[in-house]
């Protein structure tokens, strides 16, 4: 991730100097000036892993997400926001769907990445995907790297049952594999 806005490399600094985790959430507009109003209510908790700090100011940012968090209220907005949160909890049911889904997903997302992706990265990012066991990772890791569009990002990451959630994964694989067919 890039930080580059003046709230956002304020908490970022702030993360730092504590405990190193940070809520991050998508602004549903691109205004330099972000209102609560104007932030989703679901986000991530993440773990800053490793940061670049550019010449223009702005950080380059390593994370790994740790999980889904939902916004309750904004308890502080400068010099940058802070908020009560609740963790959310995913819904699993392991059946011979899931199981199905689950495989589903893994083969359709090898086949769009092995097409679309650097082959340096490629093997790097096939080795993370086969030591996965979680779904809930599963969704995540596909969804960060299928180049949604945001309302779809979000759209995943607000679906808390994660049988639905590879449903709605598998869509867009499918909907992606189509359009390499047709490219």
């Amino acid at each position: 991730l890039v930080v580059q806005r003046p709230k956002s490399i304020a908490s970022l600094e702030y993360a730092l100097a504590k405990d190193g985790l940070l809520i991050f959430v998508a602004q549903k507009n691109l205004h330099d000036q972000a209102t609560p109003g104007e932030l989703y209510r679901v986000g991530t908790v993440g773990k800053i892993i490793a940061t670049n700090r550019l010449p223009d100011g702005a950080y380059k940012v390593d994370v790994e997400g740790l999980g889904r968090v939902q916004i309750l209220d904004y308890i502080q907005e400068e010099p940058f926001f802070k908020a009560r949160l609740e963790p959310i909890n995913m819904q699993y049911r392991a059946s011979v769907e899931s199981e199905a889904l689950t495989r589903t997903v893994v083969e359709q997302f090898k086949k769009v990445t092995e097409v679309k992706i650097m082959p340096s990265v490629f093997p790097s990012l096939l080795f993370t995907l086969n030591q996965l066991k979680n779904p809930e990772q599963l969704v995540d890791l596909v969804a960060v790297n299928l180049n949604l569009e945001l309302r779809d990002q979000q759209d995943i990451l607000e679906t808390f049952d994660i049988n639905e959630a590879l449903r709605k994964i598998n869509f867009f694989l499918a909907r992606e594999g189509e359009i390499m067919e047709t490219e």
